[in-house]
């Protein structure tokens, strides 16, 4: 599934996906912490804090990737480590440290949607990945998952 069609699930008006060129800070308060819903990727601490600094008109907040919505366009940012713990925290225990700059890091341009792209028919060309093969991944448990993902 594509970027922009997950990302259409949450936002509708949607129409682009563009990867971040600048690194934001991000600072929750209380408030947002208690407002903020868990295992929701919109309605999450961090998602809250990112409307209320007025930083988007609204914000898809993953474990690895955030997407923060501004009209009908979407900026894709990395997660910092920290934020990435501080998820699985407020998820399971509806924890989130306040008070804290919280990184939304540009993204690389190894990680851009055009070079995933190119990387998996590169894959898929010299068959170093096999899609008969059952793959064993990890995923943390208890924690919110973007829908299609």
């Amino acid at each position: 599934m594509s970027t922009l069609k997950r990302v259409k699930k949450h936002f509708p008006q949607v129409t682009k996906v563009v990867d971040s060129k600048t690194s934001i800070l991000v600072t929750v308060s209380k408030a947002d912490t208690a407002s903020g819903r868990k295992k929701d990727p919109e309605q999450c601490a961090l998602a809250k804090a990112c409307v209320r600094q007025k930083l988007a008109d609204g914000a898809i907040i993953g474990l690895t990737r955030s997407y923060l919505i501004r009209g009908n366009v979407a900026i894709r940012f990395n997660n910092a480590q920290a934020i990435s713990r501080e998820i699985t925290s407020f998820d399971r225990h509806h924890d989130f440290a306040a008070g804290q700059n919280y990184r939304l890091s540009k993204i690389s341009p190894k990680q851009t949607v055009e070079a995933a792209h190119l990387n998996y028919i590169k894959r898929k060309k010299t068959n170093h990945y096999d899609p008969s093969k059952k793959y064993q991944v990890h995923k943390t448990a208890y924690v919110r998952t973007l829908k299609g993902a």
